[in-house]
């Protein structure tokens, strides 16, 4: 299967300045500010293959096809100095030929976060894509060192004034990494995802990772 993946092309002198309120010590205490987000371009289609353990194509939604990583957020508002990626990186795929590799070194702001997106740089004020009759969301995540410690978040990252408000928000609490390939679930049911824009977001901060983290994230669907 062919898909796109898209690269967000970050810039230290190029960002947007926001209101936040850092996480505590753990990372799933309280929820990531949404008003910040840096500008992005399209990088060069990959080719994927299927994995043969997803369900039917007809009942799931590859999330990074459209869906972009644009909404960097606390010290991945510095640009590239704290917050690195990767979206092609050959490292040991679950699949295919490619993942995500994302690298954090704590900045001055001790936490960071990047949310897939729709449209590309949305905090509410469009309208996101309506996934009524999907049931979780599901992605496959491991670490370089084994330890590292993130939250994984689904909708939410808009602001209560936004014009067009998310409408859901769901998470894993704070899960520890290995260095083996492990799937994620986050479960839907019972959602409103009738405007879904925020479609994943990962979370770390620097009390849960002070040496900073490396980990690789791949196949991330919705699936009914």
């Amino acid at each position: 299967m062919r898909k796109r993946v898209w690269f967000t092309l970050l810039a230290a002198t190029l960002f947007f300045s926001c209101e936040h309120s850092i996480p505590s010590g753990e990372a799933s205490a309280q929820p990531v500010p949404v008003n910040a987000g840096l500008p992005s371009c399209n990088a060069p289609s990959v080719q994927r293959t299927e994995n043969s353990g997803n369900p039917p194509a007809a009942r799931r939604f590859e999330v990074t096809d459209p869906v972009i990583p644009s909404g960097w957020m606390g010290d991945g508002e510095e640009g590239t100095n704290y917050v690195q990626v990767n979206p092609v990186c050959r490292e040991k795929p679950h699949s295919g030929r490619v993942c995500f590799r994302w690298t954090y070194k704590p900045g001055p702001q001790g936490w960071a976060a990047v949310a897939w997106q729709y449209p590309e740089s949305n905090w509410g004020q469009r309208p996101g894509k309506n996934m009524s009759g999907f049931t979780r969301v599901t992605f496959w995540v491991r670490g370089q060192r084994g330890g590292e410690r993130l939250v994984f978040k689904a909708g939410g990252h808009t602001k209560l004034s936004a014009a067009y408000p998310a409408s859901f928000e769901a998470d894993t609490n704070l899960v520890e990494l290995t260095t083996d390939w492990r799937r994620y679930s986050i479960s839907l049911e019972g959602k409103d995802l009738s405007n879904t824009i925020c479609f994943l977001v990962w979370v770390a901060t620097a009390n849960q990772n002070p040496d900073g983290l490396v980990f690789f994230i791949d196949d991330i669907y919705y699936e009914k």
